[in-house]
C-alpha cells in the first residue's frame, strides 16, 4: 500500500483524481479515499491533527495486516512557504520541528527526481516575508514523521513539498493550490512504485540470523531497547539499499 497524507482537501483533489479512489465512508475520523493499492489521508491543518489522523489510520491498518507494511510507503505531500520559485517542488531530506528542536531524516533508497531541500515545521502560520528562514517552512510534517516512527522504517516515509508562497497566509485559492501541486503527482507516483517495487524485490525485512546477529551488536554495546530498536530501523534501510548485513556485523580479524 502507497498511502498518502496531505493537510488540505486541495493538495489531496490531484492525487484522487489521478489514482481513481473512492471515498472510505465507514472511514467517519478525517477524509479518506482508498483503493487496493493506495490511499489519500486528509489529516487537517497542523502537527497534532496530522499526528492523530495518520496514528488513527496506522493504527488500524497496520494490526489488520502487518506483513503487508513491509512494503508499505507513506508519503506525506502538501504545499509550504519558501524562498524557491512557485510550483517547485522539493524532495524533503531533514524535517526541523522549530518547537521541539527535533529534526527527522527521511531515506530516500532511490534517487529522486526532484531537488532536495530542508523543511522547517512551526505551529503558527509564517505570513512576515519568512526573513528568518532560510528553509521552506510548513506546519505538519513533523507531526507525520512522529506519528509514523512505530509502524514503518524511515525508508519508507517520504516528503514532498510545493513552494507555494513567499511565507504569505491567505493568498491563494483553493483551486490555486490544486493548480500548484498537480503537475507534480504523476511523478511522485511514479516514483513511490519504484521505490515500492524496489523494496519488495529485495525481499525485504530481516531473517532469524540478520535479528541474532542485531542482538548480539546490542549486547555487545549494552543498548537500551530503544537504541536496539533505532538499530532494527537502521539495518532494514542499510539491507534495502542493497547492503549485507552479516558480513558488515562479522567481527573483523586483528591486524
Amino acid at each position: 500500500m502507497i498511502i498518502f497524507h496531505t493537510a488540505l482537501r486541495p493538495e489531496a483533489t490531484p492525487l484522487i483524481q489521478h489514482l481513481g479512489l473512492k471515498k472510505n465512508l465507514a472511514w467517519n475520523t478525517h477524509e479518506l479515499y482508498e483503493s487496493d493499492t493506495h490511499a489519500v489521508l486528509i489529516g487537517g491543518m497542523g502537527k497534532l491533527r496530522s499526528a492523530v489522523a495518520l496514528s488513527s489510520y496506522l493504527s488500524a491498518r497496520y494490526y489488520q495486516d502487518q506483513e503487508a507494511f513491509q512494503t508499505s510507503l507513506i508519503i506525506t505531500l502538501g504545499i509550504a512557504g519558501g524562498h524557491a520559485p512557485q510550483g517547485t517542488c522539493c524532495t524533503i531530506i531533514q524535517v526541523h520541528d522549530e518547537a521541539s528542536q527535533r529534526r527527522y531524516y527521511p531515506d530516500y533508497i532511490l534517487k529522486s527526481p526532484f531537488p532536495d531541500a530542508s523543511l522547517c515545521t512551526v505551529d503558527r502560520p509564517v505570513d512576515d516575508g519568512g526573513a528568518r528562514y532560510s528553509d521552506p517552512v510548513d506546519m505538519e510534517a513533523s507531526g507525520v514523521f512522529e506519528a509514523a516512527r512505530p509502524f514503518i522504517s524511515t525508508h519508507q516515509l517520504l516528503c514532498f513539498k510545493v513552494i507555494s508562497d513567499a511565507y504569505q497566509c491567505g493568498v491563494l485559492t483553493t483551486e490555486r493550490i490544486s493548480e500548484l501541486v498537480e503537475p507534480h503527482v504523476p511523478t511522485i507516483v511514479s516514483y513511490a512504485t519504484a521505490v515500492q517495487q524496489h523494496i519488495a524485490d529485495r525481499h525485504f525485512g530481516l531473517s532469524e540470523q540478520e535479528q541474532r546477529c542485531l542482538g548480539r551488536l546490542s549486547k555487545e554495546f549494552r543498548f537500551s531497547q530503544t537504541q536496539h530498536q533505532m538499530l532494527g530501523t537502521w539495518a532494514l534501510s542499510f539491507k534495502a539499499r542493497g547492503g549485507d548485513l552479516l558480513t558488515l556485523a562479522m567481527p573483523q580479524p586483528p591486524r
